[in-house]
């Protein structure tokens, strides 16, 4: 890029390059109290003017009477107050003024204390973490480290404990790698953050129809349409408890019994044991071979509900 502030090698007006028209220098640099604000910043804008308007093609006298007229009443007072024995009207030289008198002295140990002070903030994205450590690595004096050491500034200083982890990892861990790995860190966490706000949530209902505890709650129908269909809650001559009449709600729907060996019912309900003597620990002749599950049925109209309906046997 060509020196914002050359004077086109002191061309002469017949010489010089025609400037552009329409490109507005910056505004006037706030000064309060002989304190001139964000030098640094408007010091840029003034370097950029300089190129897109050809002021640089200008003659000297000329760049330096538009920087004297754009820094306006206040700088103009500061620009006085410099002893500037030789070369007074040389742009590159007053602007070295300038510098000095905004800036001073820089204090080297006091730049890299606030170098290695700068962490992400929670709201501030990586690029502008990025940019502000270059920034601050400016005044620092670290070359030829200064790669390295915004490498480091980042492993240490990122937000997120995910994306160190996988900085820590890396071996041989360049800067551009750095930088590579926190972006694509930083695009995963907000394209799955827009997912799970896009996918509205999905309630799933299990309905456990085989599992009851003896003292559990009592179930309750859905609807009253299910209510007047199932009937009042009784006792149930398969387990014992109270409930309504459906087989999906009573616990002894697949149990075994341990006195006859039959299913569908509890022990204390078994009524086998009592008829049958050798069903359960004794020898016997028939052998039950197999159990209809879909007999097990609750009869609204009988108070005598049958255990089995249908047992095959040899």
């Amino acid at each position: 890029m060509p020196d914002a502030n050359e004077a086109g090698d002191g061309a002469a007006a017949g010489d010089a390059v025609k400037m552009i028209g329409g490109v507005k220098p910056p505004a006037q640099p706030t000064i309060s109290n002989g304190i001139i604000d964000d030098w640094k910043l408007w010091k840029q804008a003034w370097d950029n003017y300089v190129i897109v308007s050809r002021l640089n093609k200008q003659p000297a006298d000329y760049q330096t009477a538009m920087f004297l007229n754009v820094i306006g009443p206040q700088g103009l007072k500061i620009y006085n107050s410099f002893e500037l024995k030789e070369n007074s009207r040389d742009l590159a030289s007053i602007l070295q003024h300038f510098h000095a008198y905004a800036i001073g002295e820089v204090n080297e140990t006091y730049e890299r204390y606030i170098f290695n002070q700068r962490v992400q903030k929670a709201d501030e994205n990586f690029e502008t973490y990025l940019a502000s450590l270059r920034v601050l690595a400016k005044t620092c004096s670290f070359e030829p480290l200064t790669d390295s050491l915004i490498r480091d500034r980042i492993v240490l200083g990122i937000l997120k404990d995910d994306a160190r982890k996988l900085l820590l990892q890396e071996r041989g861990l360049t800067l551009a790698k750095a930088i590579s790995i926190c972006k694509s860190c930083e695009a995963a966490e907000t394209q799955a953050k827009a997912f799970k706000e896009s996918v509205a949530p999905t309630a799933i209902n299990k309905v456990a129809r085989n599992f009851r505890k003896s003292s559990g709650t009592k179930p309750k129908p859905r609807n009253q349409a299910t209510a007047k269909r199932l009937g009042p809650e009784r006792d149930c001559w398969y387990c014992g408890n109270k409930h309504i009449r459906d087989k999906s709600v009573c616990p002894a729907l697949g149990k075994t019994c341990k006195k006859c060996g039959l299913k569908y019912h509890f022990a204390k309900m078994c009524k086998q044991a009592l008829d049958k003597p050798y069903a359960a620990g004794t020898t016997s002749k028939k052998k039950v071979n197999a159990i209809n599950e879909n007999s097990y049925e609750y009869d609204s109209d009988s108070s005598s509900t049958e255990y089995i309906s249908m047992v095959n046997v040899k």
